[in-house]
């Protein structure tokens, strides 16, 4: 039974049958997206009871088996779920705990976030997921207007992370407050090197254009099209007597990397595969120009 079909027994009470059907999908690994859509339906139906059951049943099915950032998922998935219930709260609290446990600023982070203390789902977790994983030196992108911070510090006086712009001007921000606004990026994102760094983004132009195109697909989404790809460098990076020169170069550089890939329409998509191409990515282009023996 899907989940769509365990939600239908919620209008006519059928909870016991929800019961039986909610075990069987738990052994099946039922996906953290259906645990929080029948959870949340139950929550709206005002069978708090029923879903914090369920909740818990979840949880306690898959403690033994599941390492720390597993168990935090489900946390997180049922707590998405069953926003106003205290007791998943706290179950998610410690498991962002058991997966933390080395960060130093881990409660002045907890209660900044609002987790146990009323805050919605969604920007707590949001919050606890961002500055947890922000070390000194992490930076991250606007999530408006693109521009990019580095963080320098986290200020225990004032419970505010320090951040500093481009030209070094610093503030703090407190971490709602900065989750809200930013993600974090990776330090070759084409963005971070731009604004931060760009003498180093110069150097990568000239040797490495596969380092340059890893980087603008991640600041764009994973992907970019040619024509995006010229205007992001063209003029400001390069002249437009160069770019035809650098593409061609750029593409060689693309085929030999195993996190690129180049589509066969036009204009051609550059895409970022972070853990490399899949089998099928690496043969698509060949069995799309496959021929039957018989063709012509």
């Amino acid at each position: 039974m899907n989940a769509e079909q365990m939600i239908q027994l919620i209008g006519p009470g059928k909870i016991d049958a929800l019961e039986t059907e909610w075990l069987g999908a738990i052994e099946d690994k039922m996906p953290l997206e259906d645990v929080t859509t029948i959870l949340a339906a139950l929550t709206k139906s005002e069978k708090l009871d029923t879903a914090e059951t369920l909740a818990q049943m979840l949880l306690e099915e898959r403690r033994p088996q599941a390492d720390a950032a597993e168990l935090l998922a489900i946390a997180k998935a049922v707590v998405a779920g069953v926003p106003v219930s205290d007791e998943l709260r706290n179950e998610a609290a410690d498991a962002y705990r058991a997966v933390y446990s080395d960060n130093e600023h881990f409660d002045a982070i907890l209660t900044s976030a609002g987790l146990l203390s009323g805050q919605s789902p969604r920007r707590s977790l949001r919050t606890m997921d961002t500055c947890l994983a922000i070390v000194p030196g992490s930076y991250m992108a606007n999530r408006f207007d693109h521009d990019v911070i580095r963080v320098t510090k986290y200020d225990d006086t004032f419970g505010e992370f320090e951040i500093a712009d481009a030209a070094g001007r610093t503030q703090r921000m407190e971490p709602k407050e900065l989750a809200d606004e930013f993600d974090l990026t990776d330090d070759d994102d084409f963005r971070v090197l731009h604004q931060h760094r760009p003498g180093e983004l110069g150097v990568l132009i000239k040797k490495e254009p596969a380092a340059v195109l890893i980087g603008v697909c991640k600041s764009s989404g994973g992907e970019i099209n040619a024509n995006r790809l010229r205007d992001t460098l063209v003029p400001d990076h390069m002249p437009q007597g160069r770019w035809s020169g650098w593409w061609s170069r750029a593409r060689t550089a693309a085929k030999r990397s195993d996190q690129l890939s180049l589509s066969t329409d036009r204009p051609i998509r550059i895409s970022y595969h972070p853990h490399g191409r899949t089998v099928e990515e690496e043969f698509s282009k060949a069995a799309a120009g496959a021929k039957m023996p018989l063709e012509k």
